[in-house]
């Protein structure tokens, strides 16, 4: 079950805990890609959200909120000019993601975060998210998300999903120092509830 965020005792930014905050490790990089996530309101203050450390370290990134009445996520809301929207989102019509498909078009990518249960209403609520490609990820490494119960078999966390995407959107070298703070932050929460991320990887495996 994720947990939520004790104000008082944690970082503002990376929501860790004060003596294992990550801030230091949250080290900008530049990319081509405009990185949308499409966040669901309860992962707001959910302190296992790794969009947010995501968003952190990528310039070009935005989180929008999502089911905030007063605030509609209305299409011109969302959409950015000059750039060719695409949809991370194993939806029934998505393709495998492959850059050679947008060679030469300066990519929006939009990535719901949420539960597999949120996410999967999102294009059918915001009709407009129908209408861009829909694409995925080719099975790849298992995830090493292991702060939630796994809901699908291969699913990833959206942070490693940002990464792989941009692995092949940009270059590994960007995927790689994504997947590194990943790490840091998966091991540091395990830390904090008395287990080691090393004993998780030895079952996993």
């Amino acid at each position: 079950m994720s947990r939520k965020a004790n104000r008082g005792n944690r970082c503002p930014h990376c929501y860790m805990k004060n003596s294992l905050c990550i801030c230091e490790f949250l080290l900008q990089i530049e990319t081509q890609t405009l990185v949308t996530v499409l966040m669901h309101k309860r992962e707001t203050y959910t302190t296992t959200n790794t969009a947010r450390i995501a968003t952190s370290i990528l310039k070009n990134s935005e989180i929008l909120l999502r089911g905030v009445q007063e605030e509609p996520l209305l299409q011109e809301r969302v959409f950015r000019s000059h750039y060719t929207p695409i949809l991370l989102y194993p939806s029934e019509k998505s393709t495998p993601l492959k850059k050679e498909i947008f060679k030469g078009q300066k990519i929006q990518l939009i990535v719901p975060d949420g539960s597999w249960r949120q996410t999967r209403k999102f294009s059918k609520r915001e009709p407009y998210l129908d209408k861009i490609p829909h694409v995925h990820l080719e099975p790849s490494k298992p995830s090493l998300f292991f702060l939630r119960r796994k809901i699908k078999p291969d699913g990833v966390s959206t942070m490693e999903a940002i990464a792989r995407a941009l692995g092949i959107l940009e270059s590994p070298t960007v995927q790689e120092k994504l997947e590194e703070v990943f790490l840091i932050h998966i091991e540091r929460t395990l830390k904090s509830r008395g287990q080691k991320l090393s004993d998780k990887m030895a079952y996993h495996t």
